[in-house]
């Protein structure tokens, strides 16, 4: 492989199979466009074969060319937004590819990396009955059976929720409903693409991921406390809960109001010790 962050024309530098999960590394500010070539030869015998690139799952978001051929993407790149934990794969059309021995196909990936750039594993070419099929098995275990489970989960949280409106006297029914129903918000961040609505048009992706893997993190790791001190019958006093909200509300807001990526990354990375004193508390 090999890779430039100058444009598909620029100087490319090599770069090991084993980084490519590591694609935000090459830009100073972690944040932008990247490119991606790899050079192959596709033999002859091949040649009456139909056949499938796969890519598996591309962070941020990306374009996948073939011999200077647009043959498929990955999210959105022109205004970047993520495709969740979704695999991808493409057809690769008969007439634009070099059948011969020699390494005279060229694959190239223009990729929107912010913080966050990989391609999960290395891909690879094969008969498109085959690609397909593992890339239906790879979405099933992981986007679909995510996104079950945060249907599941929202299940519990109004099962819950009702059996609090009817015993109100059980505090933890009402704290393990909200938990339930942030760890789906959670989820939902990664299995988002199996919902057929558009939301690069509701959120831009910076407030997608503060959102729903920022501020939504938080919240389900306060709820996740409030239920073990509810189900052990530990009562807060007011300046305890005053001090938890300080700790749950005050990162939820710097998170919010970050003006780039980088700031967003830091604060999260910080807010984290907001849930690691909530769990001390916890225990």
């Amino acid at each position: 492989w090999y890779i430039s962050s100058t444009g598909n024309t620029g100087d490319f530098q090599h770069w090991n199979n084993n980084k490519l999960n590591k694609l935000n590394s090459i830009i100073d500010q972690k944040e932008g466009y990247i490119w991606l070539k790899h050079n192959f030869s596709i033999p002859q015998k091949y040649s009456s074969e139909s056949l499938h690139i796969y890519l598996g799952s591309i962070k941020i978001a990306s374009n996948i060319y073939l011999n200077n051929t647009y043959i498929g993407s990955s999210g959105i790149i022109d205004k970047p937004f993520t495709n969740g934990e979704r695999v991808s794969s493409f057809h690769i059309p008969s007439d634009i590819i070099n059948y011969s021995d020699k390494n005279d196909n060229t694959l190239l990936i223009k990729l929107y990396v912010s913080r966050i750039g990989k391609i999960s594993t290395t891909p690879f070419i094969s008969d498109s009955d085959f690609v397909v099929k593992y890339t239906d098995l790879m979405n099933f275990g992981f986007s679909k059976m995510l996104f079950v489970f945060s249907l599941f989960l929202f299940v519990v949280s109004t099962i819950y929720f009702f059996l609090y409106i009817l015993r109100p006297s059980e505090k933890q029914f009402l704290s393990f409903s909200r938990l339930n129903f942030f760890s789906a918000f959670y989820l939902f961040s990664y299995c988002h693409p199996e919902i057929p609505l558009d939301f690069s048009s509701i959120f831009p992706y910076l407030l997608f991921e503060k959102i729903f893997n920022g501020i939504i993190s938080i919240i389900t790791g306060y709820f996740a406390i409030s239920f073990i001190r509810d189900y052990l019958h530990c009562s807060d006093t007011k300046k305890r809960k005053i001090f938890r909200h300080i700790l749950t509300w005050v990162p939820s807001i710097f998170l919010l109001i970050s003006p780039n990526a980088n700031f967003y990354y830091n604060i999260l990375a910080l807010s984290y010790i907001s849930l690691l004193i909530h769990l001390v508390y916890a225990v």
